[in-house]
């Protein structure tokens, strides 16, 4: 298996370095588990996740995320989820979760090392479901039924 691995933070390219390394980074936090990572003639890349067998836990408690958020978590992405969730009680956040969720997709592009694809997806899917809700309630009250 070749061990000359190259990887991408932000718009910068790093490597040549050991799969030691861009595990350590992942391990770390220093490299997200969904940042690209490749090999000299690769005909596709990987996700860093993939290239490690999984993103393991971390140091700083890679499962508490999803609990609790951590520093490495995008605030947009973050908000996203939130706004989906609680949406579903008042359907004008939707169209906020929307745009946050988009806003932390982002986010994340430009900074790898950051965590919440799925909080800025799930954000994105409710809202455009409350945002469908908000408009068919607003064309029932319009109709007067």
């Amino acid at each position: 298996m070749n061990d000359a691995w190259f990887y991408m933070v932000g718009n910068q390219q790093f490597g040549p370095v050991p799969l030691a390394e861009i595990r350590r980074l992942v391990h770390t936090g220093q490299l997200g588990p969904m940042a690209s990572v490749w090999t000299q003639g690769a005909v596709a890349a990987l996700t860093a996740g993939q290239a490690v067998g999984g993103a393991p836990i971390g140091p700083d408690g890679d499962a508490m995320r999803f609990i609790a958020p951590t520093a490495q978590t995008s605030g947009m992405a973050l908000l996203s989820g939130y706004l989906g969730i609680f949406g579903f009680f008042f359907c004008a956040l939707g169209p906020i979760a929307i745009l946050t969720g988009f806003l932390g997709l982002r986010d994340l592009k430009k900074n790898p090392h950051k965590h919440g694809v799925g909080r800025a997806w799930t954000g994105i899917i409710l809202g455009g479901i409350q945002t469908l809700i908000g408009l068919y309630l607003v064309y029932l009250i319009s109709q007067g039924k």
